[in-house]
């Protein structure tokens, strides 16, 4: 056996390739709808005049509408497509 093959460094597992895109989509619809909320909440404060929470609180699921809609028309139109 030769000493120096048994010397050299094990090469470093690859790391998975994962896509950022979907992580970022997602990232920037929970700021905006954190945002949203946010700036609604002050709006509809100064409307009511105490401080409660009411349909702003909405802006919050935003990520959660988008996913469910997206999914049910893309369903939708690949039901199309297949229809003869």
């Amino acid at each position: 056996m030769n000493c120096s093959e048994n010397m050299k460094p094990k090469p470093r597992p690859k790391w998975p390739k994962i896509d950022i895109r979907p992580i970022l989509k997602y990232l920037a619809l929970t700021l905006l709808g954190f945002l949203l909320f946010k700036m609604a909440a002050k709006q509809a404060r100064f409307d009511r005049g105490y401080a409660a929470i009411g349909g702003e609180a909405f802006f919050l699921f935003l990520p959660v509408f988008y996913y469910l809609i997206s999914k049910t028309v893309r369903d939708w139109l690949d039901d199309l497509k297949k229809k003869p």
